[in-house]
């Protein structure tokens, strides 16, 4: 039988999330504006919209670290009150997640760079005090999962990026949370490594019954894991529903911008909501500003090549002649 540490865990079964008009500043700027939104028991939710637009804020407020502006809002985890536990409590709470942050430098820190993968893994087991048997079973079962068996030996600095996003996903599966939170999983990832998370997160989604929350601002990983999607877009929620109805249709930034009415939603927003439209549109600008240099050079090298054709079919006609 499974021994574990001293406290127990708040969650017991997949839980609901009702976040109620939350918002938060950060120096005068207001980060989100009045957010709510409601997490199944059992389902995935996925939070999406560009980079900037609040997704990370609104992500460690729902797991306590981060408040809201005061009298803003709450947010409940199973009925819990999240900003009113104590600190025990908040850990008790804790205990039945499955936790990672974004951004690729909190990926890697939350791996032990001492310990092989195989070790990674097993550790979160190991320090709640689980028999062997069943870290052995539970760890390596993420490991196939995650595809994490055939550098099961090696350390997370000769890994990949992509295969330290595996492992460090892999260990927030392990111990079969209840509530499962994902930041931008995908972040900084080509398009083969994000496929093949998302693939290994509905591997290891098939096999719980967990409440999933994952964050992202890509269109296919949003259709391929979420039941439920929320858009936000400059710190408020503008569409709402079925994952699969939401994006039907939607399948680059033109047909997201006429589903979502992206360039509209910030009209009357604040600095720092235009600031990142404007960060978008520069992107999308550089991005094919690149595209049409590309198109130039294959252009070029083309004539160029043409030119060297003729010039020795020319120079082999005179030779004959």
């Amino acid at each position: 039988m499974a021994k574990r540490e001293a406290g127990s865990a708040l969650l017991t079964a997949a839980p609901e999330i009702v976040v109620d008009g939350v918002s938060k500043s950060f120096d005068g700027d207001r980060v989100l504006d009045g957010i709510s939104l409601t997490a199944a028991p059992g389902r995935t939710l996925v939070i999406m919209g560009p980079s900037g637009v609040g997704k990370t804020t609104l992500t460690r407020i729902l797991l306590g670290l981060e408040r809201p502006d005061d009298e803003s809002g709450d947010v409940t985890v199973d009925g819990h009150p999240v900003h009113d536990l104590a600190p025990r409590e908040l850990r008790d709470l804790r205990r039945g997640m499955g936790v990672l942050l974004g951004g690729t430098s909190i990926y890697d820190s939350s791996l032990f760079a001492s310990m092989t993968a195989w070790a990674n893994v097993r550790y979160p087991l190991e320090s709640r005090g689980y028999d062997e048997t069943v870290v052995e079973d539970r760890a390596w079962r993420r490991m196939v999962e995650f595809d994490l068996t055939e550098v099961a030996h090696q350390l997370p600095d000769t890994l990949s990026s992509g295969t330290r996003r595996r492992l460090a996903l892999a260990k927030s599966f392990v111990d079969d949370p209840h509530l499962l939170v994902l930041d931008d999983p995908g972040a900084a990832m080509d398009v083969v490594n994000r496929t093949a998370i998302v693939e290994s997160i509905r591997r290891a989604r098939a096999g719980t019954d967990a409440t999933m929350v994952l964050t992202c601002h890509d269109i296919a990983m949003a259709r391929a894991l979420g039941d439920d999607l929320v858009v936000i877009l400059a710190g408020r929620v503008v569409a709402r529903g079925p994952a699969a109805e939401l994006l039907e249709g939607v399948v680059d930034a033109d047909t997201w911008d006429e589903r979502f009415a992206f360039r509209a939603s910030f009209a009357q927003t604040d600095d720092r909501s235009r600031s990142t439209l404007d960060r978008v549109e520069d992107a999308r600008r550089e991005t094919t500003s690149w595209q049409w240099a590309v198109y130039l050079v294959l252009g070029l090298m083309a004539v160029a090549t043409l030119v060297a054709l003729l010039s020795g079919v020319i120079d082999n006609v005179f030779t004959f002649l």
